[in-house]
């Protein structure tokens, strides 16, 4: 007789899956979040006294996770990097874009979420981070970088969708850099906006 080796893997599978499901157990108290943005990165050069900087805009796909220390403070890491981006130069008499580059921004590292008791399925929030920042330019030829470190403090607010999903309606936030892009004569700040989902895992209240 032939050993049926699907058949008895099924089975055993079917058994381990059970088993958990009638185990008294309960997940870690965390939550994994998905937001996308956008990013305004602060520049002031001026090129042969012709052109100047016009924009440094960034989109960014942000991923994060917080384990919750309680009902209102979580300790977490994010990662957050660029989708598109592009740094536009203008003339400095007129003021008319002469050229556009593309650029790439990552972001990562420890953050401390500190929210505030639901309001009708409300929930307003605090985010404190610390992020080690890369920031590239594209040139054509050739590329620009530059590897920094900022800190953050963020503002936003979200809406319960059910006991473990939350919109994100809004984050607002602002990232001082420890050190300037060295080719972007004033570039000590980057603001962004950013909407998403949290979904929480293990037992809530």
């Amino acid at each position: 007789m032939g050993f049926n080796f699907t058949g008895y893997s099924l089975t055993f599978l079917m058994t381990v899956l059970t088993t958990i499901s009638q185990a008294q157990f309960s997940l870690p108290k965390f939550d994994v979040e998905l937001r996308g943005g956008l990013a305004k990165i602060s520049a002031d050069q001026t090129v042969d006294n012709n052109y100047s900087i016009k924009d440094v805009l960034v989109m960014n796909l942000q991923a994060a996770t917080h384990w919750q220390i309680n009902q209102n403070i979580g300790l977490g890491w994010t990662y957050s990097r660029s989708l598109s981006g592009s740094i536009s130069y203008g003339s400095t008499d007129n003021g008319t874009t002469v050229s556009t580059q593309n650029i790439y921004l990552l972001m990562y590292g420890p953050t401390v979420r500190i929210s505030s008791g639901r309001i009708k399925n409300w929930r307003p929030y605090l985010n404190l981070s610390f992020l080690a920042v890369e920031y590239v330019e594209d040139k054509g030829g050739y590329r620009q970088a530059h590897k920094t470190n900022a800190g953050g403090v963020g503002i936003g607010i979200m809406r319960r969708l059910s006991n473990k999903l939350y919109w994100n309606v809004l984050e607002l936030s602002g990232n001082i850099l420890s050190e300037k892009i060295f080719w972007l004569t004033e570039s000590n700040l980057i603001v962004e906006a950013k909407t998403g989902f949290t979904y929480n895992f293990g037992k809530l209240k």
